[in-house]
């Protein structure tokens, strides 16, 4: 099945993957300035765009899908550069992380919607 899907796809089992390098979109350490409002909205006006803080214990909210609403806090990155948060969806917290890949994607305007902001 790999086969099939490496042909579709130009992968190999040799496929290196590289981490998104975040430092040129940052406002300061893990700080953005994104286009997008406090629901994760898109929005071209200056005054709602939020800065997304991602530092170790900020908060943070949910903003779409079955979990939207959910509050948590950021926990620090993984070895790939990709945030961890918790959030409270059971005893004990659940660890979501939110890959690099979406603040790039986020800046260079290829979604439609950001799933977390600050709270």
């Amino acid at each position: 099945m790999f086969e099939k899907l490496s042909v579709a796809l130009g992968l190999t089992y040799d496929t290196v993957y590289a981490p998104v390098q975040l430092q040129t979109y940052e406002r300061d350490k893990n700080i953005f300035h994104l286009p997008f409002d406090s629901q994760g909205e898109p929005t071209f006006k200056p005054e709602e765009m939020q800065e997304l803080n991602l530092n170790i214990n900020q908060k943070v909210r949910i903003t779409a899908g079955p979990l939207k609403g959910k509050l948590g806090k950021v926990l620090g990155k993984d070895s790939l550069g990709n945030f961890e948060m918790r959030f409270i969806l059971s005893e004990g917290g659940t660890k979501l992380r939110l890959g690099a890949w979406w603040i790039r994607e986020a800046l260079e305007g290829n979604i439609a919607h950001f799933p977390v902001v600050n709270v």
